[in-house]
């Protein structure tokens, strides 16, 4: 822009094809004069000059970025039709990868850290993995139709630019106007600057489109990430953690360290090396000879082309098996796409395909992968999602081992299944009492087991004490039968003595005496018995009885030896229960008749007791009447008799009180 001033007035041009203006002399100096009495005011002094300059800095910024905004455009892939097309179709193709799913959730409810290992892992194997080769084909065979038409319209236009170049005058021969001839030319050559500029446009759009595959796979594990977590953390989902047995005490299994690692390793990690082994479409030969000169690999991409609609045509195989070896993946079948099956011997570590023995652009490989790694360690939200899931765990575990210490009260029980042996505790000697007791505590020890601890949720995790129950209630049932069978034993001697005294006592109350002597002797046993009849009878009967009774409440049948004696003891307390009671029947019909003839004996007795005394008294009234004269009234051998007759008269006196 510049100005030019003459009589007339001053002319303003201002270029870039807009029109002039002119000011009149006098105007312009009627401005001058007006600008001169303004700028002489206090209020405009700098105000106008500094107003003018920032109009000028804000329009030359402006002219500036609208200039750089015309560059970025001619330059910005996103804005070439054919670009974005390609682009939105890949980005299709990827999206159906994840609306596959990459992580297969299992129903609602408690599930298995290994079941849900191998659940992904298989899926991963047999339909992402598949899937992955598929959609990068896809995309292969996509940019290299694009590349084609893209240098077909290349090449057309640089052969008419050469044809018209041969003769200009061409156009003028048919009569054509050499002005509209020469616009021809000009819009012609403008055509092959664009489609050339967009020619060696596309290693950039090859580069782009590389890295949008590279951030498709960060978002699919980003995804199967975040699904993992929101799986773990769901209300009605736990992860089911067994109770167990271990030194005495009780463990967690899996263990909290194993947990970790399968869900960062067995899922996670599991897929990041499935993505990594995935193809990268930038190794493809035909994209790197379009990275490498997009205008002159016609041919090469051309003869592509003709072989993967030829093979996709004919047989429906893979459009890159010419390229490579045959290889599978895991058994499984791709599905009729445009990649072969992954090798399932060439499978690393973490279970998926190495990419070793394959073509160079089929697999990941130590770059790729990396490049994956460091975008994967780069991305903020899978590391707080990663961080996020193991917090979970750790506080779950760390509420589960508060769970565990209630366990306390089951200390003993714990010590005992440690060191319960069968064989130490056979050899040593115990009482009925002592196996009466030990039977009871491990009643009591069943009791606790079965109500102290049940399944909970914890957090992520689900406790199962079904594992911990079953060992202790085998510990506790081999326990129990070892002690029944003590106590079957010790009930089996016991019974054979107590059948074998009611045997005799029954035997020894069955004859009913008629003699006194054997009645009052009689009467004498049959009343000891009677005092006793509970413990006959009852107790001790009773105390075998109950150890059956605990042997069969115990799911422990007797065996038939021991079910006999029970039933033989049974009819001997039966049998002495109507012997005693007709003993004592007996005894009160036939008391009264002993007690006559007792009776009649003191009297027998008191008759010869007075005999005795009448002869003591006549020999004495003898004695007396002949005076005493040194000779006595009765021989030795009356005397003698007498002494007979009073001691047998003593004995059969005391045998009457004892009767009586």
């Amino acid at each position: 822009m510049y100005c030019t001033m003459s009589a007339t007035g001053v002319v303003q041009v201002l270029g870039n094809g807009v029109p002039s203006t002119h000011t009149s002399l006098g105007r312009w100096v009627r401005d001058a004069f007006m600008f001169k009495l303004f700028r002489g005011l206090t209020a405009f002094k700098q105000l106008w000059m500094g107003h003018s300059f920032n109009r000028w800095c804000s329009n030359t910024r402006q002219a500036r970025y609208q200039r750089h905004k015309q560059q970025v455009e001619e330059q910005l892939l996103h804005l070439r039709p054919h670009y974005l097309k390609t682009l939105m179709d890949c980005r299709a193709k990827l999206a159906a990868i994840q609306s596959a799913g990459t992580l297969v959730v299992p129903p609602p409810g408690p599930y298995k850290l290994d079941a849900l290992i191998d659940m992904q892992q298989e899926h991963r194997a047999s339909i992402i993995a598949p899937l992955l080769s598929r959609t990068a084909a896809g995309i292969v065979l996509e940019v290299e139709q694009l590349a084609s038409r893209m240098q077909r319209a290349y090449q057309g236009l640089a052969h008419d630019m050469q044809e018209h170049l041969k003769d200009p005058s061409a156009g003028a021969a048919r009569g054509i106007s050499p002005v509209k001839v020469q616009a021809e030319h000009h819009a012609m050559s403008v055509r092959h600057s664009a489609a050339l500029h967009d020619l060696q446009r596309l290693p950039a759009f090859l580069r782009l489109l590389g890295l949008q595959v590279m951030q498709s796979y960060l978002d699919l594990l980003v995804d199967a990430v975040g699904r993992l977590k929101a799986h773990a953390e769901a209300a009605s989902n736990g992860l089911v953690v067994d109770l167990l047995l271990a030194g005495g005490g009780v463990t967690l299994s899996p263990t909290m360290e194993e947990v970790l690692k399968g869900f960062s390793q067995g899922i996670i990690e599991h897929l990041a090396g499935v993505l990594k082994a995935a193809p990268r479409i930038l190794k493809h030969p035909s994209m790197k000879a379009l990275l490498g000169d997009p205008i002159t690999s016609t041919s090469l991409i051309a003869s592509f082309i003709a072989k993967g609609s030829r093979i996709d045509s004919s047989s429906g195989g893979s459009m890159l098996s010419e390229w490579q070896p045959a290889v599978h993946y895991g058994g499984h079948g791709s599905g009729g796409g445009s990649f072969p099956d992954l090798p399932a011997a060439r499978r690393g570590a973490s279970g998926c395909w190495d990419g070793k023995d394959a073509a160079p652009w089929l697999a990941g490989r130590q770059e790729e992968g990396g490049q994956l790694l460091l975008m994967m360690v780069g991305d903020r939200s899978l590391g707080t999602l990663r961080r996020h899931i193991d917090q979970q765990v750790m506080r779950s575990y760390r509420e589960a081992s508060v769970v565990t210490d209630t366990l306390s009260d089951l200390n003993l029980l714990l010590h005992f299944a440690h060191v319960w042996d069968a064989n130490s505790y056979k050899a040593k000697q115990h009482t009925v009492a002592e196996l009466r007791r030990d039977t009871m505590l491990l009643r009591e020890w069943q009791a606790q087991l079965q109500v102290a601890i049940d399944n909970q949720p914890v957090g992520l995790l689900q406790l199962q004490t079904t594992v911990l129950k079953t060992t202790y209630m085998q510990r506790l049932a081999s326990a129990q039968a070892t002690i029944s069978m003590l106590l079957v034993s010790a009930a089996r001697r016991e019974g054979q003595v107590v059948l074998a005294q009611l045997h005799s006592i029954t035997k020894e109350l069955s004859p009913q005496p008629c003699k006194l002597l054997e009645f009052i002797a009689f009467k004498q046993r049959a009343k000891a018995i009677w005092a006793n009849k509970e413990d006959y009878a009852s107790i001790r009967p009773g105390r075998i009885t109950g150890m059956y009774d605990t042997v069969v409440e115990w799911a422990s049948k007797p065996p038939h030896a021991d079910q006999t004696l029970l039933y033989d003891l049974k009819d001997a307390v039966r049998t002495f229960n109507a012997t005693l009671a007709s003993a004592m029947s007996f005894i009160e019909n036939r008391q009264p008749g002993m007690a006559a003839q007792l009776d009649r004996q003191a009297k027998e007795q008191q008759i010869q007791v007075q005999d005795l005394l009448k002869q003591l008294e006549a020999a004495a009234m003898s004695q007396h009447l002949h005076g005493g004269g040194g000779t006595m009234a009765f021989t030795p051998a009356q005397l003698v008799d007498w002494q007979q007759q009073w001691q047998q008269l003593t004995e059969a006196a005391a045998r009457i009180n004892q009767q009586e």
